[in-house]
């Protein structure tokens, strides 16, 4: 019999559906088809009054019961305090009636550490799958930065990761490991599990690598927004710009297909877009930029080199032949190696030998 599984965030699709969450649901479902028990515990943020806490999303039980903490500035020492004790003994509750053999933190942004202070007092095996580097906003101060210090370790222990063990932990990309081993040391060491692709649901668009007039940019980076806004104005109605944020993959499916190019977005839409047909401008160092070739998959540029972006943009209008190269490699290399098959594959051994039976 396959084990029981809780994941756990800030929140769970339909509601707040990032790339991260659409991944969670996705290998939610994968892991249900697989045999194993999966439930899924969320925040009620955005909930409307009269919805539901607990509902199912394709099949997966979703318990929307948590709270979470005002993002800055509005940032409270004392109130997310107050958050974290609450989410634990809710967590803790939750825990206590499903009874799983492995608790999956997900996107902890706002979520407090409460529910991983719930898991760990319980006994619960645990881990991370990191989306993001928001665990690090959980890392007690150092001392060298007193006012933070003071209330982390004395008054407010418990908001922290202070007694708290951050490993096993998987990463999705090589800069979200790099971004947290600046707070948590060399020691910390995830797992790299590259995010994989449903290759059923991103299907390729019909013609990929044709371009419409003006070209069509689409852009899924809340971050980027500003240059990409630049950009656009820059090269005038030679383009059009499309910024989209958090859409549900039904609907970001259709965006991939009316856009001639992904830009200046990282993460699992970069291996989205390419599934698709769409090629990919991608910035150096972003999430999941280390999938990227330049010249042989996509087109890469400095991080926020305005220059350089403008000129890859007009590089792919003007030349059709690389717009199909890099649009037919893309789903080749996706297809190959980022299936989400595989990601489950790997996620899956990990929880078991990693997690369950460490």
């Amino acid at each position: 019999m396959k084990p029981r599984v809780a994941m756990v965030g800030a929140t769970y699709p339909p509601i707040g559906a990032s790339a991260a969450e659409a991944l969670c649901h996705q290998a939610a479902r994968c892991l249900a088809d697989r045999g194993w028990t999966v439930r899924a515990l969320s925040s009620n943020d955005r909930l409307e009054d009269g919805d539901p806490p607990a509902t199912k999303v394709d099949g997966i039980c979703v318990d929307r019961v948590l709270s979470l903490s005002a993002p800055p500035p509005k940032f409270s020492y004392r109130e997310r305090a107050r958050i974290t004790e609450a989410n634990e003994h809710r967590t803790a509750a939750w825990l206590t009636e499903f009874r799983p053999d492995i608790v999956c933190f997900w996107g902890m942004a706002r979520l407090t550490v409460g529910p991983i202070r719930a898991a760990d007092e319980a006994g619960y095996p645990y881990a991370f799958v990191l989306c993001d580097d928001s665990l690090a906003s959980y890392a007690p101060a150092p001392w060298s930065r007193p006012w933070r210090a003071l209330p982390d370790h004395l008054l407010h222990r418990r908001a922290t990761l202070s007694e708290l063990r951050v490993s096993p932990a998987t990463s999705l990309t090589e800069a979200i490991v790099d971004e947290l081993r600046r707070t948590f040391t060399d020691e910390f060491d995830p797992l790299l599990i590259h995010p994989g692709v449903p290759i059923a649901e991103w299907t390729p668009k019909l013609c990929p690598g044709e371009a419409h007039d003006p070209f069509r940019l689409l852009c899924v980076d809340r971050s980027s927004f500003e240059i990409a806004a630049q950009v656009a104005e820059a090269l005038g109605r030679r383009v059009a710009l499309r910024t989209v944020v958090g859409p549900w993959a039904k609907d970001l499916l259709a965006e991939y297909h009316e856009a001639d190019a992904l830009i200046l977005s990282g993460g699992p839409p970069i291996l989205e877009a390419m599934a698709c047909g769409t090629p990919v401008i991608g910035a150096e160092d972003a999430p999941l930029s280390e999938v990227l070739s330049h010249h042989r998959n996509a087109l890469v540029v400095p991080q926020g080199d305005l220059e350089a972006l403008s000129a890859a943009i007009t590089r792919l209008i003007e030349d059709d032949d690389l717009r199909e190269a890099l649009a037919t490699e893309g789903i080749r290399m996706v297809r190959s190696r980022f299936t989400f098959d595989r990601y489950v594959d790997d996620l899956e051994r990990w929880l078991l030998k990693d997690v369950l039976h460490s």
